[in-house]
């Protein structure tokens, strides 16, 4: 039975919980029964009918309401606005995931202000764009990055790539479900592989489809004999010759050094340990970071294997006036992720030799 305007009136006007729940349940089936003939004034009055009978209300006729709005593709904009809204994820899931009324400016402003729970629903969408897919690989947590990797409807801006690239060295959820995306960049897919940790390749090469199973070994095979030209001293220029034959230093101990100093806040000791880890004297990075020449100081912390989380700390200690600027964040982000580590070792190895390198000679190189 449909209520009547005279019961919405009076179960608004008393505020009685018991009432108004009933009448939610009744007006939300009635609007559903009639959904494919109202018009868009009559969507209207549902919701202001809506809305004002959902205020005050308990937590479980929201949350049915929520599931019960969510599928529909001409449902009350506001109240599915508010719904989304709620800082009850338990209210806010049902929408979030399914709703086509939520724009994709919405979502972003959900994105970039709610729970990682909120992401994580958004993050399940059948379809994302590139816009809400940046901020969501940006924002997101752990959870986020293996949820977003997975979603085959989510689109992947060269930013997002790179984003979810970086999570998926060190995580092997994350890494499996990325490899197997079709969209996800060569580039980006030899550079995960080169890059993630020994769990990390085995995992892949267990799980992943036959093509990339294969593609995986060649990246892996031509790795080791990168390692293997590199380590041998007939390749090392001869200033450094001389001092590897009696001192080969461990780089995985260099690079955990600089990234403890880092971490401490002190920049004296962490331009020397950066100076320790590219092979370079402290004076070489104490003059980058003198002249803010922070492109430089990604190019040596990727040639040394170094991730961005430390490249940008390293960068937020030594130079904190110019990374509290967002745009130049993301672009020196931008330059550590597209730039590859063979480009990397060689503009090091320039570095090295060379008596003053300008950055417009780094430039030309990369």
């Amino acid at each position: 039975m449909q209520p009547s305007f005279a019961e919405l009136e009076a179960a608004l006007s008393l505020g009685l919980r018991p009432r108004r729940f009933e009448l939610l349940q009744r007006v939300t089936d009635l609007f559903i029964a009639n959904i494919d003939t109202c018009t868009d004034e009559q969507v209207d009055d549902f919701d202001d009918v809506m809305e004002r009978l959902a205020d005050k209300i308990e937590r479980e006729a929201l949350i049915e309401l929520s599931g019960r709005l969510a599928p529909l593709e001409k449902a009350p904009r506001n109240m599915v606005h508010k719904l989304s809204r709620h800082d009850d994820i338990e209210i806010a899931q049902p929408v979030l995931e399914q709703s086509k009324i939520l724009s994709d400016e919405f979502l972003i402003e959900i994105a970039k202000t709610k729970s990682q729970a909120h992401l994580v629903a958004i993050a399940g969408r059948p379809h994302i764009r590139e816009a809400v897919t940046d901020v969501l690989v940006d924002r997101g947590d752990l959870a986020v990055a293996r949820k977003i990797a997975a979603n085959r409807g989510a689109k992947f801006s060269r930013f997002g790539h790179s984003r979810v690239a970086l999570r998926a060295e060190q995580d092997e959820l994350t890494a499996e479900a990325f490899v197997q995306r079709p969209d996800i960049p060569p580039d980006l897919f030899d550079e995960l592989v080169r890059k993630a940790t020994e769990s990390v390749r085995q995992k892949l090469l267990a799980k992943a489809a036959p093509e990339m199973r294969a593609r995986v070994s060649k990246t892996v095979t031509e790795v080791s004999k990168e390692v293997a030209r590199a380590e041998d001293p007939r390749n090392r220029p001869a200033a450094i010759r001389s001092v590897a034959v009696s001192l080969k230093p461990d780089m995985a101990m260099l690079r955990a050094q600089v990234s403890r100093c880092a971490r401490s806040g002190k920049p004296s000791e962490l331009i020397d340990a950066l100076a320790s880890l590219c092979g370079v004297s402290n004076y070489v990075v104490k003059n980058l970071v003198r002249q803010q020449a922070a492109e430089t100081v990604v190019i040596l912390g990727k040639a040394t294997g170094l991730g961005w989380p430390d490249i940008n700390i390293i960068l937020t200690v030594t130079m904190p006036d110019k990374m509290s600027q967002q745009s130049v964040s993301k672009a020196l982000f931008d330059t550590f992720a597209g730039l590859s580590n063979e480009n990397a070792r060689r503009i090091l190895q320039f570095i090295r030799t060379s008596k003053a390198a300008s950055g417009a000679d780094i430039r030309k190189m990369m």
